[in-house]
């Protein structure tokens, strides 16, 4: 696993996914199936950062956020009807949301790095 990925990671991941698809009645599988999407998304932007020479932690915006919004709603599919309308907002909050969120933590100390 890389320096920026730990195992409190993914059993934060996978809980945060179960409990969150529990909370809209969506089955169990859901959240596992949301969850580890998310962290592929997030290991192939990864993969793609490094052969592109980008260092790790470094921000690479849109690239840092769009593979882990959009695999999971890929898994779903099936479990839940998207339009394309709600794919593009999906993504447009989920990323625009990481980077205020980001910010937030980085100015009241809670994180290293501002992204």
């Amino acid at each position: 696993m890389g320096q920026s990925k730990s195992w409190a990671g993914i059993f934060c991941s996978l809980t945060a996914c179960i409990l969150a698809g529990m909370l809209l009645s969506l089955p169990f599988r859901a959240g596992i199936y949301a969850s580890v999407a998310a962290m592929m998304g997030d290991l192939g932007a990864s993969f793609i950062k490094r052969r592109l020479g980008i260092a790790v932690s470094a921000p690479a915006p849109a690239l840092d956020q769009i593979p882990e919004a959009l695999l999971p709603i890929l898994a779903l599919r099936n479990l839940l009807p998207f339009t394309f309308s709600d794919v593009v907002l999906v993504l447009t909050l989920f990323t625009v949301g990481e980077m205020a969120i980001a910010g937030f933590l980085h100015r009241f100390g809670w994180q290293e790095r501002p992204f």
